[in-house]
């Protein structure tokens, strides 16, 4: 893990995507807001994509927040803002976890799978297609909706491999 200050530091604004799970998630928020969490957790995984999405240097990035055995939750600029008062908070896009048949052994590798899914659905629309224009909420949403069914076939593949 980078130092806090490389993070503090790095051009965030540079970033079209951003994939976390919900402890990156949590503590990159605690460390470009310089909040110590004394409980260990922020809230909920959409009160912190929220806090996360709010973010002066990340308001223009797409952000990707796995969350294991809940899915996955993006925060799309494009298609998704705050509601009209100050006091709605933002809309997200929610891909429930595939459900999986017996007992998860290891997850090793998991989100390499998901990351190498995901950008692999997005190069499909080409180099200069962005949220928006050329890629659509619908074509996120089924590009995540692919990358949580192929993360369940290879923790089952992986699962069935050592019996």
């Amino acid at each position: 893990m980078p130092a806090a200050q490389e993070i503090k530091s790095f051009p965030w604004d540079k970033v079209d995507w951003l994939i976390v799970n919900e402890g990156e998630a949590e503590g990159l928020y605690h460390t470009l807001s310089s909040i110590e969490s004394s409980t260990g957790h922020t809230g909920t995984p959409k009160e912190i994509l929220s806090l996360l999405s709010a973010r002066p240097e990340l308001q223009k990035t797409n952000i990707i927040c796995t969350l294991g055995k809940d899915g996955v939750m993006a925060f799309i600029p494009t298609f998704h803002q705050q509601g009209s008062s100050e006091h709605d908070s933002f809309s997200f896009l929610h891909i429930p976890a595939a459900v999986l048949q017996g007992t998860v052994r290891d997850t090793t590798g998991a989100g390499d799978c998901f990351t190498g899914y995901f950008v692999q659905g997005l190069m499909e629309f080409g180099s200069q297609a962005v949220p928006g224009r050329g890629i659509e909420e619908r074509d996120v949403e089924n590009i995540l909706k692919t990358c949580v069914q192929v993360c369940k076939t290879s923790w089952i593949f992986f699962a069935n491999r050592d019996r």
